[in-house]
């Protein structure tokens, strides 16, 4: 399933393992990614949770996928959220990363209250997608 992948890829970040991180990438785009950079900007990063909002399965015999996320990191008290769409593609029987989009920075509550639409654009009200994350 592609949201493993994602799920696996967040733990990598948040523990450091590069190596993982690297290679959930497509062959193609490996070169792209240096992991000492990579690791010197996440050393003082704090992930603390990550939520998959959708998955859409695209493509011949579902062989690519979009997964919709939120993930939010911070220390208590200064927490912040952010919404990414990452497109995934099967390569040598295993779900790589293509692309990743962040679509919406810093998500905080709309005005109008917890039953507006979510800032997010995942369609859903706020307290029951990005509310929920953020809240608990």
């Amino acid at each position: 399933m592609p949201e493993q992948i994602i799920l696996a890829r967040f733990a990598a970040m948040a523990l450091g393992d590069m190596e993982f991180f690297r290679e959930s990438i497509v062959r193609r785009h490996r070169h792209m990614l240096n992991a000492d950079d990579l690791t010197a900007r996440l050393k003082h990063r704090v992930f603390h949770s990550i939520k998959i909002t959708h998955v859409e399965h695209k493509g011949f015999l579902h062989s690519n996928a979009i997964i919709h996320s939120q993930i939010t990191k911070g220390k208590r008290g200064k927490l912040t959220t952010h919404a990414e769409r990452t497109y995934l593609k099967r390569e040598y029987r295993a779900w790589r990363v293509v692309e990743i989009d962040i679509v919406e920075t810093d998500i905080r509550p709309p005005k109008g209250g917890n039953n507006v639409p979510c800032p997010c654009g995942s369609g859903s009200k706020y307290k029951h997608c990005c509310g929920r994350c953020i809240l608990s």
